[in-house]
């Protein structure tokens, strides 16, 4: 009985193990991957055909059989990232709607501080915060000085911290 040795077989064979495996995969880097494993095992477990005449139809079997593992095990990961993809979107729309009520909450319940502000305050908060305007902006637009601006408007967020600290459970404000 004639010997193959696995030097022989890997270089008159390579191409037909990685065009096996690219048949399945429709991926020649995946083929190529799949055929390292192929080589890997074969070293691993030494196993070769005895005859040379029937190498090539078992090292196809042998490239089907691990294209198709690979495919699995692709797949199986795929649904495991697509399962987690899902899990973690699932949870940030939960946060994230659970973030937009508390988020509205508090902007309904600041809107009631503001509200309860003295007009110039409230005034002055509605245009720098509000409307973005600048304190020179503001300042013309109410006919007050730009100091007046600040010290009002540090007023103003003074009384709105008291407030906020009065509401329990989600409104307590953290120090910085």
């Amino acid at each position: 009985m004639e010997q193959v040795h696995i030097e022989e077989v890997f270089l008159e064979f390579r191409e037909l193990v990685i065009r096996s495996a690219f048949r399945m995969l429709r991926d020649h880097d995946a083929a190529e991957d799949v055929a390292q494993e192929v080589w890997l095992r074969l070293l691993e477990s030494g196993e070769m055909p005895h005859r040379r005449s029937s190498t090539a139809a078992w090292l196809h079997v042998i490239s089907t059989r691990a294209a198709i593992d690979y495919n699995r095990k692709q797949r199986q990961a795929e649904r495991v990232a697509l399962a987690q993809g899902l899990e973690a979107a699932v949870e940030r729309s939960y946060v994230d709607e659970r973030d937009n009520v508390v988020n509205q909450e508090l902007l309904d319940r600041l809107g009631r501080v503001i509200a309860l502000l003295p007009a110039r305050q409230r005034a002055v908060v509605e245009l720098r915060v509000g409307l973005e305007l600048s304190v020179r902006a503001t300042a013309k637009a109410l006919s007050i000085s730009e100091g007046t601006v600040k010290a009002t408007l540090f007023q103003a967020r003074s009384s709105i911290r008291r407030a906020i600290k009065c509401i329990p459970g989600v409104f307590d404000v953290q120090s910085e």
